[in-house]
């Protein structure tokens, strides 16, 4: 009877699973479809989109673009005319494999179904996912499928030759999209050594190793970094004659500015997501952020390297509300409104950026809603967090009352 209810249980599970992720893919057509009524369908003011239509009429262009292939080959395939909606397939297909896969990784992290569905959320208003639908000519969108879809690979069975071919197979065809994929390497490996897995350490060694070669044998503008990093801070804002303070703010600003306009307030909740997570995923994250911070002196968009962190920033900013969902301190229809307030309110910051004909981006509007968004969310968030808090010390007390009772 036992095994009746689990299977039971099990194809339920399924069903659901499979209507949610049908709803992922509605509400992308429909809020894409949106946002291109508003902004209509023209070739992005992008100077990296401009490159990769050339690259596209094989028109020589300057490295790394030039090593960039998949895309520009995929758009190639299609007569000239179709280029343009080319691209814009890819990105909205991408935006949308994106969600599924992202929700798929959260709750294989044993993140509460609501709550991967409200992560999903999160992406779609997050500066990252608008603003790549405005500038669908890059190449982006497809590159971060195969960053979380490895992601995602890993949290199977690592011993399974298919699971190894596959991440394997994902970081190589992922490299030839984007050479960022290189970052997660030492992410792959390190849970490699985690989890004592020595075919997964070798097969991701050989790619680490490919990737060194192929990028030292490139014609790249990483060879002179010192004078690169030089033009790239001056581009981002940062006043090197300001002295060392001076520069310490401007960049420390130019990163903050960037989580949050991408994240929200998410990104509070995933620190302490990342206090509460285990030794083997802090380590991850701390490597990735070094990466990311490297990768700020080779970087004129250094927001689109802060989206390689996307996926843990979510899981570790959700990881608070599941443990309190499990605990079951959330009780009522209230304290869902209030977490689905709450990122409202965050999602403001990101997805104002979308309507970039109606609000100029560097407007002093756009500054005034975004500080009130970040007041308002910091309120509520406050709110929430000291009644969550109070609620969990009376549970705490009932517990110890009920105990000395029975002693």
């Amino acid at each position: 009877m036992e095994d009746l209810d689990n299977v039971q249980s099990g194809n339920n599970l399924r069903i659901k699973r499979k209507w949610i992720l049908l709803t992922i893919i509605i509400i992308n057509i429909i809020y894409s479809s949106i946002l291109f009524l508003v902004n209509g369908i023209e070739w992005p003011n992008s100077l990296d989109a401009n490159i990769y239509a050339n690259m596209v009429e094989h028109i020589d262009v300057e490295p790394p673009f030039k090593y960039r292939y998949v895309v520009p080959f995929i758009v190639s395939l299609f007569p000239k005319d179709y280029h343009k909606y080319v691209f814009l397939t890819i990105t909205i297909s991408s935006l949308v494999l994106i969600c599924l896969i992202l929700y798929l990784y959260l709750e294989r992290n044993n993140i509460n179904s609501f709550l991967s569905l409200v992560g999903v959320f999160f992406f779609m208003g997050s500066w990252i996912y608008n603003i790549y639908i405005i500038n669908f000519g890059l190449i982006d969108p497809l590159f971060l499928v195969f960053l979380i879809l490895i992601l995602y690979l890993l949290t199977f069975n690592t011993e399974n030759f298919k699971i190894i071919f596959l991440i394997t197979l994902a970081f190589i065809i992922g490299f030839f999209i984007k050479e960022s994929i290189f970052f997660l390497t030492p992410i792959v490996m390190l849970e490699a050594v985690f989890k004592k897995n020595k075919s997964l350490f070798l097969s991701v060694l050989g790619v680490f190793i490919f990737f060194i070669v192929s990028m030292l044998m490139r014609e790249t503008i990483y060879n002179s970094i010192p004078e690169l990093a030089i033009f790239i801070f001056k581009w981002n804002g940062v006043n090197l004659e300001g002295g060392i303070i001076q520069i310490i703010i401007d960049i420390t600003y130019l990163v903050l500015n960037g989580i949050i306009l991408q994240f929200g307030l998410l990104i509070f909740c995933s620190v302490i997501g990342f206090f509460k997570s285990d030794l083997r995923k802090k380590l991850k994250i701390i490597i990735l952020l070094l990466e990311v911070s490297f990768g700020f002196l080779i970087a004129t968009d250094w927001w689109r390297l802060i989206s390689i962190i996307f996926p843990f920033i979510i899981l570790f900013g959700l990881k608070p509300f599941d443990d309190l969902i499990k605990m079951r301190l959330f009780k009522g229809k209230k304290d869902y409104f209030l977490l689905v307030l709450s990122i409202i309110i965050w999602m403001i910051i990101g997805p104002i950026w979308r309507y970039s004909k109606i609000i100029d981006p560097y407007s002093s509007i756009l500054k005034f809603i975004t500080i009130i968004s970040v007041f308002l969310g910091t309120i509520l968030f406050t709110y929430y967090i000291l009644i969550l808090k109070k609620r969990s010390e009376l549970s705490y007390r009932k517990i110890l009352f009920k105990k000395n009772i029975n002693t």
